[in-house]
């Protein structure tokens, strides 16, 4: 049962850190409904596969790239991602 809690803590503990390591720019794109956006790739702590945040032409928000949060902060975004599971 003690291992069972540590490894549970463990788990816990490097999901709550998992962070932003380093943001690149991933180029641009057009959405389906004709909006053109910029994509930035995002390393996370603690993964290998970078995830990608994006920001639409006109608009000083950046979202997930499913659109589920936008803020105006990229680094506030970057963090979601990176808590975010793929």
């Amino acid at each position: 049962m003690k291992k069972l809690i540590a490894l549970a803590l463990i788990t816990f503990t490097a999901s709550a850190v998992a962070g932003p390591k380093g943001l690149k720019p991933a180029g641009t794109g057009t959405h389906s409904d004709g909006r053109s956006y910029d994509i930035v790739s995002v390393s996370c702590s603690g993964s290998k596969t970078p995830r990608e945040i994006i920001r639409f032409e006109g608009t000083k928000e950046w979202c997930l790239t499913d659109e589920s949060l936008c803020s105006k902060s990229k680094m506030r975004t970057a963090k979601k991602a990176c808590k975010k599971k793929a």
